[in-house]
């Protein structure tokens, strides 16, 4: 690396951006003691196949640089792969290349152990793919198929205070372990596993994972219930981010070779440029970068700095999702009344659908930026909760104070601020960044989005992010600050308006709430606004406002009237409650022009459309079991459709650890001497697995014999515990426990000791009973007899005649076909199989329901009527459907359907849910749907309908699982030979 002065005596600086999606430049040139802004480019990030090397975009990039400005920056013999520039040229860059930092989190309580490890996440830069915690409601296998699904580049797995109970801790553990994740770039290193939760379970989380992931053992962030102890988690992921994570961007090495300072992540880079504006004005301030995915709300108060990440609220990829949290009605709100809802629905699938569409049309735009509106405002919650605690005042404290005003009875704080706080109206500079407002087509819509979707009352300046350029001069920052908060002033950051929102009494007419006195250099006027009004009054120069509160009227500052000098326009917002009228805001502001707009969207997607994925010839498809089971083929067997590749009879395996330190009260040192198995021994259950003789003239035996049967897995000698997997011996048929006689009581007394119920089902070494009331005869050591479950099942009888309970498990094991004819090419630990096919495989956009394979049936036309005949069938229908369509489906038990397209209200009417983050295919429903279009009214691919209807009588497979995020998968529908 160069020294800072070193650099900056370079003629030309040259920083880049290195985004997940695009890679951006800028090109500064030194004038006398400072530096101009030559030129801005843009490009395409070059992580994925044929490139793999963020180096190729960097390269395109300042070729771009080079022919916008005029300059040479390159050296003549400079390529792709062999990048040099000039010797007057210094090289900075920040990257998030590959998606930026993706984290899933692994916790036991959502609102405990894993909301920490999720504000630990953010606070290090993280996108949080997903959080997975005992209490999440979904089922084991469910947790395994999500885990194996996501492709993290850490995963964070906390839960338990240090010193408490951690049988919990290793039963996510086990899911953690039954599952398979690859590496988001696909790279043989394991990926970064840490484990920040209860110190006493650190030995078993050793044994579970040291061989299995890149293991890194740090302080609980959850020490105690009331304490949180973010920072060694937050340190730990910035630390793995900068060594390992973003060294596996393909061609990240070859880049370090190329700056002459350290490489940041570009959310820092936004963090220090944040920090920096904030310092120059002496404000607290907001700022919002809202992209395709995800949707960053940064916050300086009292001089502390604090991000969020809402990892799946944006505008392209998860435009859907801001839909489905939002709610529809939310959205629907900030449009015109004429605009038809399914226009409105079906547009919002289909841009996350085609996350590279742009609006062709204003109503399209008007769409975006009601979407827009939201994902801010619930990006601006998120963020609220994860950092800050509210603190609600009573009604009275509000009148002694001398307001009704929202933003006084709500009030902030946070650890650092000691007993400071903060109101919403503390916030004086809003910032905005992204796409969706670079991409507006006046600055009249940045200022009408800001004010919306944050609806900060009070005085509050707005700011635009022109460019996007806060990442580069945030990392020029490390080097000259002073030039930074320049430029930034000079380039990025400009200012767009300044907005007046008072906070008022609702009454039942309009009442009025301010006066102005307007001057400026040809002369003065005044203005009276009511509520439910909105002025937008734009100076031609300097102008003065003094703004008086009427009665009842309030704008949180101490003085009344107040005065703002600026030469930009000033927004006055009187809507009650956030109150929208789109007329209204449209007029006032000429925020869109709709004349004429609102065409069919086939026509506007139909070129996306068009470019479908179709391969024929050999392909192979590795076929999964949600964890290891039992494998029936092997490698060179030919297979069809419905062959059975292999099952899963039973849940994954519990894993026992049983610490004879801790239970026998005994040193750590004689834990050896008095072992009596080894590692690979199957024990019985009531088996002594440790015997230790007394030692002098006082004291007795300690033995301990198994509670449970299993295989020992592990003994740990340094902890003294010994680790016993479970033996799956369930009772497939009804097995009587004579509970009552156990415990040494009548059987009449059963029912008062029983801890479970009939129909719960229940694991290996639960407790069934405890008698509270006797002890065993020759108990001396006082504890209460319990009756632990020798086995796994459900409670199907209670019997308190005999005193008995009848377990049996129930549960129905998963199979595994192989959907599609052709060969075994390779089989893996009991899990997965490879199948080499010869065929057709072509991708759809989007699918629902379980996969299916059947006799392939294709209909002339889109009439209910038809399915008659249709029975066990995957049914192609070349023509949009409805709801009727899909329910007579239904009735006439087919089990998978081909469509081109079906409106959005339709499709969530029969699933039951809103799409959301688009990880589909696990729904509900009982046959598989892939849509090959979108949502809408739109008819099938020419290609695909004529592939498929040539098809008919064939077996036919519908891979239905889709994923439109990091690392994007598409439904197929495979056609083999």
């Amino acid at each position: 690396m160069t020294c800072s002065g070193e650099i900056m005596k370079a003629h030309k600086l040259l920083i880049t951006d290195i985004g997940s999606t695009n890679t951006k430049g800028i090109i500064l040139t030194r004038e006398d003691d400072s530096y101009l802004l030559r030129a801005i480019a843009r490009v395409g990030t070059t992580v994925e196949f044929p490139h793999a090397d963020v180096k190729a975009g960097l390269y395109r990039v300042v070729r771009k640089l080079e022919e916008i400005s005029g300059l040479q920056l390159l050296d003549p013999v400079s390529e792709e792969h062999d990048i040099r520039f000039c010797n007057d040229v210094a090289y900075l860059t920040t990257s998030s290349a590959g998606g930026g930092l993706q984290i899933l989190v692994i916790g036991l309580a959502l609102n405990e152990s894993a909301s920490s490890a999720e504000r630990a996440a953010n606070g290090a830069g993280g996108v949080i793919l997903e959080t997975i915690a005992v209490d999440d409601k979904r089922l084991p296998v469910e947790r395994i198929q999500l885990i194996d699904l996501l492709r993290p580049d850490i995963i964070l797995f906390s839960g338990g205070i240090d010193g408490g109970a951690y049988a919990s801790v290793i039963r996510m553990g086990e899911l953690l372990r039954a599952a398979n994740p690859e590496p988001k770039f696909g790279v043989s290193t394991s990926i970064p596993l840490i484990y920040a939760g209860n110190k006493a379970a650190r030995d078993f989380i050793k044994i579970m994972f040291e061989e299995k992931y890149d293991l890194h053992l740090i302080d609980n962030i959850r020490p105690r219930m009331d304490e949180e102890n973010l920072e060694p988690a937050r340190n730990e992921i910035h630390r793995l981010f900068m060594e390992n994570v973003m060294e596996q961007a393909p061609g990240y090495s070859g880049l370090k070779q190329l700056v002459m300072d350290d490489i940041i992540p570009t959310p820092a880079g936004v963090i220090k440029s944040l920090e920096i504006i904030s310092a120059q004005k002496q404000k607290h301030s907001i700022a919002v970068d809202i992209g395709g995915a995800t949707t960053d709300i940064f916050t300086n108060i009292f001089g502390h700095y604090y991000r969020t990440v809402s990892a799946n609220y944006g505008m392209s990829y998860s435009i859907a999702n801001v839909m489905a949290d939002a709610g529809f009605d939310r959205i629907r709100r900030w449009l015109p009344s004429e605009m038809d809802d399914n226009y409105i629905r079906n547009y919002i699938v289909n841009k996350m659908l085609y996350p590279t569409f742009i609006p062709e049309e204003e109503s399209q735009q008007a769409i975006e930026h009601a979407a827009a509106r939201e994902a801010i405002r619930m990006s601006k919650e998120h963020h609220l909760h994860m950092n800050f605690q509210l603190q609600q005042k009573g009604f009275l404290v509000s009148m002694i104070e001398g307001g009704r005003s929202r933003f006084r009875r709500e009030k902030y704080t946070a650890e650092q601020f000691n007993s400071e706080h903060f109101t919403l109206q503390d916030l004086e500079i809003v910032i905005g960044a992204g796409g969706i407002f670079s991409g507006t087509r006046n600055e009249k819509q940045v200022i009408s989005l800001l004010s919306d979707a944050l609806d900060i009352a009070g005085v509050t300046e707005l700011w635009h992010d022109i460019d996007f350029i806060s990442p580069h001069l945030g990392k020029l920052s490390d080097l000259e600050p002073e030039l930074a908060g320049t430029l930034l002033l000079q380039y990025g950051y400009r200012k767009l308006a300044v907005t007046v929102k008072p906070d008022f009494k609702e009454g039942k007419r309009p009442k009025k709430l301010l006066t102005l006195q307007i001057k400026d250099n040809r002369g003065e006027d005044s203005l009276d606004v009511w509520s439910d009004s909105l002025f937008f009054l734009e100076p031609e120069e300097e102008t003065e406002y003094e703004i008086r509160c009427l009665k009842g009227c309030s704008l949180g500052l101490k003085d009344n009237p107040i005065t703002i000098r600026s030469k930009v326009p000033l927004l006055i917002d009187t809507r009650h409650n956030n109150r929208y009228d789109f007329d209204l805001a449209n007029e006032t502001l000429g925020l869109y022009n709709l004349a004429g707009s609102g065409r069919d969207l086939h026509q506007s997607f139909s070129n996306l459309m068009d470019d479908k994925q179709i391969k024929v010839g050999r392909s192979t498809i590795r076929r999964s079991l949600p964890y290891e089971g039992e494998l029936f083929i092997k490698a060179g067997e030919r297979v069809n459709a419905s062959t059975l590749l292999g099952e899963t009879k039973f849940e994954p395996p519990i894993l026992f650890i049983i610490s004879i330190v801790t239970l026998l009260n005994i040193d750590p040192g004689l834990f050896r001497e008095g072992i009596e198995i080894k590692e690979g021994d199957i024990i019985k259950p009531g088996q002594r697995i440790f015997h230790l003789a007394p030692r002098g003239m006082l004291g007795s035996n300690r033995d301990y014999h198994a509670i449970t049967g299993g295989v020992v897995e592990k003994i740990n000698y340094d902890s003294g515990s010994i680790h016993l997997r479970e033996i799956q011996d369930y009772p497939l048929k009804p097995l009587k426990l004579k509970v009552a006689g156990k415990l040494g009581i009548p059987p009449k007394e059963l029912k008062g000791v029983l801890k479970k119920r009939k129909d719960d089902f229940v694991r290996t070494g639960e407790t069934i009973a405890k008698n509270i009331y006797r002890k065993d005869k020759g108990n001396l050591s006082g504890k209460i007899p319990l009756y632990t479950s020798p086995t796994t099942g459900t409670i199907i009888d209670i019997d308190y005649e005999e005193g008995t309970i009848t377990l049996q498990y129930l549960k129905k094991g998963i199979k595994l076909f192989s959907g599609v004819s052709g060969t075994v090419s390779k089989t893996d630990k009991n899990r997965e199989v490879t199948v080499e096919y010869t065929g057709t495989t072509i991708n759809g956009i989007i699918g629902f329901g379980p996969e299916s394979y059947g006799t392939l049936t294709y209909l002339a036309s889109n009439s209910p009527d038809q399915l008659s005949s249709c029975r066990g069938k995957i049914v192609v229908s070349p023509s949009p459907v409805g709801l009727s369509f899909l329910r007579e489906a239904e009735k006439h038990e087919i089990k998978g359907l081909i469509i081109p397209s079906i409106n959005d209200s339709e499709l969530v009417k029969y699933t039951g849910k809103e799409i959301g983050v688009a990880l589909t295919g696990k729904e509900p429903i009982p046959y598989s749907i892939i849509l090959t279009e979108g949502c809408g009214n739109f008819p099938m691919n020419q290609k695909i309908a004529q592939i498929l209807k040539e098809s008919e009588g064939k077996v036919i497979y519908l891979d239905t699982f889709t994923q439109i995020r990091a690392g994007v998968k598409r439904p197929q529908i495979i056609i083999s030979q």
